[in-house]
């Protein structure tokens, strides 16, 4: 499993490989699993552990990279950890490769290259939808130029090198497969669709660790808690979200309070409007994994108006602890049925719809019984497809069983 520390390793690609990474340990008697973290912390040379069928290689980050998040791996540095790793491992047909990020396009080539080993790529994120805000048109009038040479269209292209040389491309959804069938021109023999995971297990009950933020945010047992989790960015609708709060919170006659959990770009922008308005708003920053329970424990509804998913792992932890959504109308979010197991809010032209979102936050504050109704029937539907078992046999076959 390559893992990689730049910006995406802090939200859904580390959970994902952390999930994995749990199932891997419950199969002792059936695989052995090496995570190789590429820019670990705090590690100026590369250090090598093991825990049981695990095995841990820490890696540096490139000298150029000291000071700032890693990006692409050059070819360079590839060659680099390619030879670290072959010097620890004897390399068989018997052995996968588990790529992860469009940028370490030169260590998969390595690998390719100079082993028999199979190689799998998963694609988190549909890049095309975030570097041109979902405009199609305008990605493909640049995805067609072969002189095109911006960022964003290099990277687009470093992901279809790894397309090709992958013998397994994992998708997260329908629609992303189809866009690597379109763009990437992978055949269908090579794509899987297989959805996020989370360990179905008992969900995570710490009253005294949610008492304490309830205090710390002087929230009251009769109020109604939004709650967001994720990037502050314009991709998320977060602004959007607390405007809708604000309006939500002047025309309903119940005691609001909206949690925003994460960190990005827009935060100094939707501190000074949740000051401006006085409405009741709390801004966390990043909180760490082991710590986000508390607060879907606190939280009575989650609001996630984003405009480009793949399978979220917001969703899944709401639907895991019964914490009803507000989700958009993206393909995303298709598992989920309007009234049934989420309230869908209406994209207009990639823009939130403000009425539909703001009608969807007041019927859930204000109807408890819809409230409990979507958690259910949401939970239901997580336990049948999104345990994180399903994503590892998913992803690595049906070799392997929770008791091998």
């Amino acid at each position: 499993m390559i893992n990689q520390t730049d910006e995406s390793h802090r939200f859904g690609v580390g959970r994902y490989i952390s999930e994995m990474v749990s199932e891997a340990q419950k199969r002792k008697n059936a695989l052995e699993m090496v995570v190789v973290t590429i820019g670990a912390p705090g590690v100026q040379a590369p250090i090598m552990k093991a825990e049981g069928n695990m095995q841990y290689l820490d890696i540096p980050k490139p000298f150029v990279a000291r000071e700032q998040t890693i990006k692409g791996l050059s070819r360079q540095f590839s060659l680099a950890v390619f030879c670290i790793m072959a010097d620890l491992f004897d390399f068989s047909e018997n052995d996968i490769f588990h790529f992860n990020n469009n940028m370490q396009y030169f260590l998969l080539k390595e690998i390719k290259e100079n082993t028999s080993a199979k190689i799998i790529y998963t694609i988190h994120v549909s890049l095309w939808k975030v570097f041109y805000k979902n405009d199609k048109n305008k990605f493909l009038s640049l995805w067609k130029e072969p002189d095109e040479t911006s960022t964003n269209i290099l990277n687009i292209r470093a992901e279809k090198k790894n397309c090709m040389l992958a013998d397994s491309v994992i998708c997260l959804t329908n629609s992303m497969a189809q866009d690597v069938k379109d763009f990437y021109e992978v055949t269908n023999h090579k794509i899987k669709v297989v959805p996020n995971g989370i360990d179905a297990g008992k969900a995570q009950d710490d009253q005294k660790g949610i008492s304490v933020l309830a205090q710390k945010m002087a929230t009251q047992t009769n109020e109604f808690v939004f709650l967001f989790v994720g990037r502050l960015n314009d991709q998320k609708g977060v602004k959007e979200l607390v405007e809708a709060f604000i309006s939500v919170s002047l025309s309903v006659d119940v005691p609001l309070t909206l949690i925003v959990v994460g960190e990005g770009y827009l935060h100094k922008t939707l501190d000074d409007m949740a000051k401006k308005s006085g409405a009741s708003i709390f801004f966390t920053g990043y909180v760490e994994p082991g710590e986000i329970h508390k607060y879907y424990g606190m939280a009575n509804g989650i609001v996630f108006p984003s405009s480009n998913e793949q399978s979220s792992y917001v969703m899944l932890e709401a639907m895991k602890y019964k914490v009803p959504l507000i989700v958009t109308n993206i393909p995303a979010f298709e598992v989920l049925r309007h009234g049934s197991s989420c309230l869908k809010t209406e994209l207009v032209d990639e823009k939130v719809n403000m009425d539909s979102l703001v009608k969807n936050m007041s019927r859930l504050a204000l109807d408890p019984s819809l409230v409990e109704r979507v958690a259910q029937n949401a939970f239901e539907l997580f336990k049948e497809n999104y345990s994180s078992e399903n994503m590892f046999i998913g992803t690595y076959g049906d070799l392997f069983t929770k008791e091998q």
